[in-house]
């Protein structure tokens, strides 16, 4: 998924929106300053930033206090209590900036909820003197303020896609009323939390979105679906841990296929396995049912990107035994016995699941001229044939072949003169060739996908010699 398209039609999508919540996300100096400090103590998930603008603006400003103690006591907890993810940022809900000044505030969200029991009374109230210092000595205020239009840019971009989410599909898919949560803009991360209370708490409901730095049509593609999923937590959670002791054993002997995968996601037991998992599911049959121009993609990023592999054929049992049945069930909830079985029975059958994946992804069977052949002994050479082993997505292939290093190319051939004989043949013109040497291309494996948005494995390489041409 790391290349996007804008020309796919937004018309279903964009002529009836529904505006959810009269302030839309919310910029609060609190979560931005918390992400900052985090992110420039070099803690991984947030220090990872595609704005590189805003990221060296932030280094540039506060490139004074590097050495501020504050970074030392962040890598100390790091190491003593892993506060990682969202467990670091929650604690912005236990701050008050009040007078210009960052004071403890546990009263109105406790550190147990906001922490999720990885941060000590001791090392917190560390923390906050240390950051009040911090905050002071930078004068992080005047940093805030300085950047209010870039706030304000992202809240807008966010605000496109909330205002977008249909209501009505919660009520009749999951049969629950939609409650918006709060929404908070976070500039300086690509990771994105939420927060789910524990029934009869004070914690706010609220989710935590990155901004990368894009218009509100780029962020539909990119960021709707993880609009999407953090949402989808707030019903996720609550229909798949009652089947988690159900499913446990076959959510585990899965995830050891891919559990480096899940390790990247930030993703430790096999009960949130189970629980993102489910969450990008919900999401997907929103997708398909709202917003068909991106289900496609979503549905292959969770498969194959996010590792949850089993998502394929759970999806088409959805298909032929829900969606085909409404008298039986009417909505997911009553399907919910179904997908623990489901999910048992597919961890039963892992060697063909891990095949029909397999299947899915494109590899080039043939090509001619044979790569590794001398041109010369072909006579007239005007194009190279590339045969797929599957149908493929014809706007990216067409659009992104591209020379490779070390590779002398074609001369005069480029990526848009290439074009489609059918949906798996390739055809690369070439104009000229040299008089000897080596020539050839490299299919970019990002950018050569299926009609699935499944990319080859790796680039490539189609490279020829010419020993004597005449």
């Amino acid at each position: 998924m790391k290349h996007l398209y804008l020309y796919v039609a937004l018309l279903s999508f964009c002529c009836f929106p529904v505006k959810m919540q009269a302030q839309g996300a919310i910029v609060d100096e609190r979560v931005e300053l918390t992400n900052i400090v985090f992110g420039l103590a070099g803690i991984p998930e947030y220090s990872v930033n595609p704005m590189r603008g805003y990221t060296e603006e932030v280094k540039e400003y506060f490139k004074d206090y590097e050495e501020h103690p504050i970074f030392e006591h962040i890598w100390k907890m790091r190491s003593e209590g892993h506060v990682s993810y969202g467990r670091i940022i929650g604690t912005a809900f236990c701050l008050n900036i009040k007078n210009g000044r960052v004071l403890a505030d546990t009263v109105s969200v406790t550190l147990e909820e906001a922490g999720e029991g990885q941060w000590s009374k001791e090392n917190f109230e560390i923390y906050v003197k240390l950051l009040d210092d911090f905050y002071r000595k930078s004068d992080f205020h005047r940093f805030f303020i300085r950047n209010k239009e870039l706030y304000k840019e992202a809240k807008s971009v966010i605000d496109y896609s909330l205002d977008m989410i249909r209501p009505e599909w919660f009520e009749s898919f999951i049969g629950q009323s939609l409650e918006m949560p709060d929404v908070y803009v976070m500039t300086n991360s690509i990771n994105n939390f939420s927060f789910v209370p524990e029934k009869d708490t004070k914690f706010p409901f609220s989710i935590f979105m990155s901004y990368n730095g894009q218009d509100s049509l780029m962020f539909y593609y990119q960021g709707f679906p993880v609009v999407l999923h953090e949402i989808m937590h707030f019903y996720s959670n609550s229909m798949a841990l009652p089947y988690f002791p159900q499913v446990e054993q076959s959510i585990a002997k899965m995830s050891e296929q891919v559990w480096d995968k899940m390790a990247k996601l930030a993703i430790g037991t096999h009960e949130s396995v189970f629980t993102e998992w489910f969450t990008d599911f919900l999401m997907i049959a929103y997708l398909n049912d709202n917003n068909p121009d991106i289900f496609r993609q979503s549905l292959m990023r969770t498969t194959y990107t996010d590792g949850f592999f089993w998502t394929l054929r759970l999806w088409d049992f959805l298909k032929e035994h829900f969606y085909a049945d409404n008298e039986t069930y009417a909505t997911i909830t009553d399907f919910m016995p179904r997908i623990a079985e489901c999910i048992n029975f597919t961890g039963n059958d892992m060697e063909h699941v891990m095949a029909e994946c397999e299947h899915n992804i494109p590899y080039v069977t043939s090509v001619y001229p044979l790569p590794g052949s001398d041109l010369a002994t072909y006579g007239k050479v005007d194009s190279v044939t590339v045969r797929f082993s599957i149908p493929m997505n014809k706007a990216t292939g067409v659009a992104n072949l591209k020379t490779g290093e070390g590779v002398t190319p074609f001369i005069n051939t480029m990526a848009m003169d290439a074009y489609w004989k059918d949906s798996t043949t390739l055809v690369i013109p070439i104009f000229s060739i040299p008089k000897s040497g080596t020539c050839g291309i490299i299919l970019d494996k990002w950018f050569t996908q299926s009609v699935n948005w499944l990319c080859l494995k790796e680039d490539y390489v189609i490279e020829y010699f010419v020993k004597n041409k005449n």
